[in-house]
């Protein structure tokens, strides 16, 4: 395994993002001249037919900072196709080893993304930890930690689909994957039937198409994770819904034990109903997920001990990077 990286490229999906698309790209910046010494860099962004200045305000960044990259690509969507296609385009594209790929809206943190971008050598994902940005806050409460920590020790040692299978908690904008993984045929072609669903489709196609394939949790965090009125679960929500029924289909469709197949049922007729409390307490995966958590105590504690997550950092890194983003605007 080589000790440093020398080529890394960043993928951007940007839909409806001018408040926070300048944060994103500066939080980018960041990392290039703090830990990018002797790495050339790519960057694809697409947006996906923003309807505000979203493209206007990415011409403008690149106007002074091109020179941070070898290679920029851009593709500015006429009309509106979809995630999943923005991101099969974007991937064709790839011309480097390693990459990242986030939405417009989030923001990279200070950890060192291309050091632990080593980790794909020996996984076919590596994830981190997400802190979550509400109105320029980060926060993850102990019950979130608590999860994220249960979902690795209790799927640690099973094959990578049953964690998609049953109820786990998987935070997207934190997870990278090897290029081997974004550039198979078969992984491309599933993500292709998908309309917005990216990143649930990735990793059920990754589990299925390659042998014995591994997701590493990376005790950090790479990506501050915001939700906004642009984020795909509440801009499409018809479509949103469509795509994560037809992957809870295509799980049905494998190889399963009465009780798994009985829990992936019970999630998919459930996905549907409006009422949020119902969803709940008549989801069994949550009472199963929570069982098998009280036999992993041990585990979860010693992978609590081993966070390296000091919120008070992070906040201080998104402060940074925030007037930083009202400098350059401001400046423009």
């Amino acid at each position: 395994m080589p000790l440093k990286i020398t080529n890394f490229t960043f993928m951007v999906l940007s839909y409806n993002h001018e408040k926070y698309i300048i944060e994103h790209l500066e939080s980018i910046k960041f990392l290039i001249l703090n830990h990018g010494q002797d790495i050339i860099f790519q960057i694809i962004i697409n947006d996906d037919c923003s309807t505000d200045k979203t493209v206007e305000l990415i011409e403008k960044w690149f106007l002074i900072n091109s020179k941070l990259f070898v290679e920029i690509n851009k593709l500015y969507n006429i009309k509106n196709i979809g995630t999943c296609s923005s991101v099969l385009n974007m991937i064709d594209l790839i011309q480097f080893e390693y990459s990242k790929m986030t939405a417009g809206d989030d923001v990279y943190s200070y950890e060192n993304l291309f050091e632990s971008s080593l980790l794909l050598n020996e996984h076919e994902i590596v994830s981190g930890i997400p802190l979550y940005l509400r109105d320029s806050s980060l926060s993850l409460n102990n019950f979130e930690l608590f999860n994220f920590l249960a979902t690795n020790a209790i799927y640690k040692n099973k094959p990578l689909v049953e964690r998609f299978k049953g109820l786990s908690f998987n935070n997207a904008p934190n997870m990278f994957y090897s290029s081997k993984v974004l550039k198979d045929t078969d992984v491309r072609e599933f993500v292709s039937k998908f309309d917005v669903v990216e990143d649930f489709t990735l990793q059920v196609s990754v589990s299925q198409f390659f042998n014995n394939p591994s997701l590493y949790l990376d005790k950090k965090t790479f990506v501050y994770y915001r939700r906004t009125s642009g984020s795909i679960y509440l801009v499409v929500s018809s479509r949103f819904t469509k795509d994560i029924n037809k992957v809870y289909s295509f799980l049905q469709s494998l190889k399963n034990s009465p009780f798994s197949k009985a829990l992936i049922s019970n999630r998919k007729y459930l996905f549907s109903m409006r009422s949020v409390v119902l969803r709940k307490a008549l989801n069994l995966s949550i009472y199963w997920f929570y069982i098998q958590s009280i036999f992993k105590l041990k585990s979860i504690y010693k992978d609590y001990k081993k966070l390296d997550i000091v919120k008070s950092k992070h906040q201080k890194h998104y402060e940074f990077i925030k007037n930083m983003a009202k400098f350059f605007l401001k400046e423009s």
